[in-house]
């Protein structure tokens, strides 16, 4: 098996981008990268987040990203009564600011192959939640890069975002495992390397 690899371009978090966005010093900030695409599963994201802000109040869900289910997601937002926490940028060509200050990556597609936002997440040392479906499981380690919950489940979604919402050493140290498992398997240095001996074995 080779993974696919991709160009480490982690920055530093901007607190003007921060300040553009709104957000407080003390925000913890979910996010997700994607198109705003049915397969994606916004909807469930949103919901699982709503229930989330009952209980906590310094938290906001950044949505960078645009797509045919733009409008829908924008009444659910209005349905839900959350607009002012949650952030939609709308399409950006180069998101790495803003995958730069999310402290929780989420993904809670209803299918994957290899999410290249996961990789990402995980070169900037981001913790990630994400549905146990498609390759995901092989990218994100349960409970050692990140938390897996099934498909469609929107309560797990909502556990797993808790515990780590709850747990701020936590979340450094499956941010840092991340980081060490994208240096170990998901660089694109890796992937050449392991392309190249590929080849010595079969000329």
């Amino acid at each position: 098996m080779i993974y696919n690899g991709i160009a480490d371009a982690s920055l530093k978090p901007s607190a003007q981008l921060k300040t553009e966005l709104g957000l407080a010093v003390n925000d913890i900030v979910l996010g997700t990268i994607s198109r705003l695409d049915v397969i994606k599963n916004h909807p469930m994201m949103l919901e699982a987040f709503s229930k989330i802000l009952a209980e906590k109040t310094n938290i906001k869900l950044l949505i960078v990203g645009d797509g045919p289910m733009k409008k829908e997601l924008f009444d659910l937002v209005e349905q839900l009564d959350i607009s002012q926490q949650v952030i939609f940028t709308g399409f950006r060509p180069n998101p790495q600011a803003y995958l730069a200050i999310i402290d929780i990556f989420l993904l809670p597609s209803l299918s994957e192959g290899t999410s290249m936002t996961l990789l990402e997440a995980m070169s900037f040392a981001k913790p990630s939640i994400a549905t146990a479906v498609g390759g995901t499981p092989e990218i994100l380690v349960h409970e050692k890069t990140g938390l897996l919950v099934d498909n469609k489940d929107e309560a797990g979604l909502v556990s797993a975002i808790k515990i780590l919402l709850d747990n701020e050493k936590l979340r450094k140290q499956y941010g840092k495992n991340a980081r060490t498992r994208y240096e170990e398997y998901f660089t694109l240095e890796v992937m050449v390397k392991n392309y190249e001996a590929l080849y010595e074995r079969v000329l």
